[in-house]
């Protein structure tokens, strides 16, 4: 009678081992996409760093002036390694989109240069990306958290020190994205 209830016990142990296993892997590539999915923000946010930094060059013919100033707003953006830096860097580029649009309707050549129309065209593709790489981000979290706290996987993250992320967020001012009309 011993033989079948250690046959049992070694078939619970199995059970739970390869259970075990398998909702750490799965916990390890959530993970992972969620890093994915903010390094795809983060290179989204970059490129339009990168465009938004060549409008401003174009408009250092028109005016030294905004040329700088523009130059001081680009400066200010931060690494991006958390949350927080992404949406901090949205707001500098809020700002400076709102800057450009303000200084293309000050200097009517600017607004009707190739670089100027163009540039403009990248900027908006890139707001794009980084809109759909922010909803990719938050629908990858909530599948992630789903597995930190839902029962029994809450149990394997608990053990192994997985805890819930947090979400991309923006307050219902921020919601539209910026007029970059030309």
């Amino acid at each position: 009678m011993g033989i079948p209830v250690v046959g049992i016990l070694i078939a619970l142990v199995v059970i739970i081992a390869v259970y075990f296993i398998a909702t750490q892997r799965s916990l390890v590539m959530t993970k992972e996409n969620i890093a994915n999915a903010f390094s795809q923000i983060k290179v989204s946010q970059q490129s339009r760093f990168d465009a938004l930094t060549e409008l401003a060059k174009a408009t250092k013919s028109y005016s030294e002036y905004e040329y700088k100033t523009l130059m001081e707003v680009i400066s200010k953006r931060q690494s991006s390694n958390d949350v927080k830096g992404i949406e901090n860097n949205e707001e500098i580029l809020r700002n400076l989109s709102g800057r450009i649009n303000a200084l293309a309707e000050n200097y009517p050549d600017l607004k009707a240069s190739e670089t100027y129309k163009e540039t403009m065209q990248s900027i908006n593709k890139y707001e794009n990306t980084v809109r759909t790489s922010r909803m990719v981000f938050n629908d990858t979290v909530t599948i992630y958290n789903r597995k930190v706290k839902q029962f029994p996987s809450s149990l394997v993250a608990s053990v192994l020190g997985y805890r819930a992320e947090q979400y991309l967020e923006m307050d219902d001012s921020k919601s539209d994205m910026p007029n970059l009309e030309y």
